[in-house]
């Protein structure tokens, strides 16, 4: 039986990550909150990661249907890799506080559009965030 090679270089996709991130346009709309349906709590997070110091932070906040605020969470996260990591982290801390909040529905929302694909499919992820996925 033949080994099996790896194909998955984490460096190489580290750095090829960096250099979309630099180079994707940011959108030049505004972005308008939108509230959840009725009965549902919208859950927005966000994480940011700083290079030089290889640490970041998150902050998530609640609100209903009528855009009440029913609660807010922050922290730092210490030894992230990568901005992408920092995002994960973020939605994992988004999930373990709603939980926590003991919310019922929830619609999740960040600007992390991979994030939230992995964490709202029951799919097993192998990327490199897997393991907090």
């Amino acid at each position: 039986m033949e080994g099996i090679r790896l194909v998955y270089n984490p460096m190489r996709a580290r750095l090829r990550c960096q250099q979309v991130a630099s180079t994707t346009p940011k959108p030049t709309a505004d972005v308008v909150w939108q509230a959840p349906p009725r009965g549902v709590i919208k859950i927005n997070f966000d994480g940011s990661f700083k290079v030089a110091s290889r640490d970041g932070s998150f902050g998530v906040i609640a609100h209903d249907n009528e855009g009440n605020v029913l609660g807010v969470a922050a922290g730092r996260l210490e030894q992230v890799p990568d901005a992408f990591t920092a995002e994960c982290l973020a939605a994992l801390k988004a999930i373990t506080w709603e939980k926590d909040m003991g919310f019922r529905y929830i619609q999740l929302e960040g600007d992390a559009l991979m994030i939230i694909r992995k964490v709202t499919t029951s799919t097993m992820d192998l990327s490199p965030i897997g393991p907090y996925i």
